[in-house]
């Protein structure tokens, strides 16, 4: 499976680590708007892109609350094992 997903996603390592890349800039990014302390991540409610953030970072960063099938730390590959502790 994973060759077919690379092959279909011509997924390179150099297109792996741009992306990689672009991932912890929209974390940076997240996390510069919630540093001033606000809940949200647009207006003053919970919005779509609340839970849309949510549902997508949710797989990797395993919250406790997440209720969907996970893998434990121990189980990932070291590389993502250490990228996941860095966007948590």
């Amino acid at each position: 499976m994973r060759f077919i997903a690379q092959k279909y996603y011509k997924i390179t390592a150099q297109s792996a680590v741009s992306s990689l890349n672009q991932i912890k800039r929209l974390f940076q990014k997240v996390n510069k708007q919630l540093v001033d302390g606000r809940s949200y991540l647009v207006g003053n409610c919970f919005s779509a892109a609340d839970i849309t953030f949510a549902c997508l970072v949710a797989p990797i960063l395993t919250p406790p609350e997440y209720g969907g099938k996970t893998l434990d730390l121990d189980e990932f590959p070291d590389e993502m094992a250490v990228v996941r502790m860095v966007l948590r």
